[in-house]
């Protein structure tokens, strides 16, 4: 893995929801017209388009608890899925924090891919999109598309007074199927992946990580044990009980 895919790798960590999934428009609705923009002071979750800002707020501060607060689970697993995702998204920007402090801008990085400049593209995309409100329920349509063509959108839902981001549709989960294999497992996943983030932050705070491709080389290895050690185990759970 190149450098250029591993930082395509780390912003996709971190800006999983902001790309959007790719929807299909199913029905015709009426855009609905929010209140006339006033200064925002966050966190502001009073309309779809100002929760979206918020939650840009919340990752930039790489403060899990702040980007916890922007997601909305239906089910005590979903919220432990915002939960871990929260996590890893506050470690990941925290650890490329650090290692930026300590080892300096990222040699071939290009204008716009960091992921500050992701999150200001999404933000300063907002006021251009389409936001519909159905019930509890709000999809902001972006005029950008995927690589395929594809409308890119967030989905929130309005729980109470506060719009938030809706878990299930941003991170893909399944509803229900074998007692919530497919979130345990992605719960799992995250929560593994967040300790990898920490264990090479804290190399780079210490000093044992001195220069970016010792950090990308160290990233990738610890990558493809944790890797390797998942299909071991998968493996050694389909051997048949002797």
């Amino acid at each position: 893995m190149n450098r250029r895919i591993l930082y395509a790798a780390v912003l996709l960590c971190m800006s999983l929801c902001m790309c959007g999934r790719a929807t299909a428009i199913t029905a015709k609705v009426a855009p609905t017209t929010e209140p006339a923009p006033r200064p925002i002071h966050y966190p502001d979750y009073s309309s779809p388009r100002r929760a979206v800002e918020t939650f840009i707020w919340a990752v930039k501060s790489n403060d899990s608890s702040k980007i916890s607060a922007c997601l909305y689970g239906r089910t005590p697993l979903e919220k432990q899925a915002a939960s871990a995702f929260a996590g890893m998204t506050a470690s990941m920007g925290s650890m490329l924090a650090e290692a930026k402090k300590k080892l300096g801008p990222p040699p071939g990085r290009k204008p716009g891919e960091s992921v500050t400049a992701q999150l200001d593209a999404l933000k300063a995309s907002l006021p251009s999109s389409q936001v519909t409100i159905k019930a509890n329920r709000a999809t902001i349509r972006f005029k950008s598309t995927d690589a395929h063509g594809r409308e890119r959108s967030l989905h929130l839902v309005r729980h109470g007074a506060d719009w938030k981001l809706d878990v299930r549709k941003m991170l893909d989960l399944k509803k229900g199927g074998s007692g919530g294999k497919v979130i345990k497992r992605r719960i799992a996943d995250e929560l593994a992946f967040t300790q990898l983030i920490q264990s090479v932050d804290a190399d780079v705070r210490s000093g044992k990580i001195k220069t970016w491709r010792q950090f990308t080389i160290d990233f990738e290895s610890r990558m493809l044990s944790a890797a390797a050690k998942k299909e071991a185990e998968k493996q050694a759970g389909q051997q048949p009980a002797k």
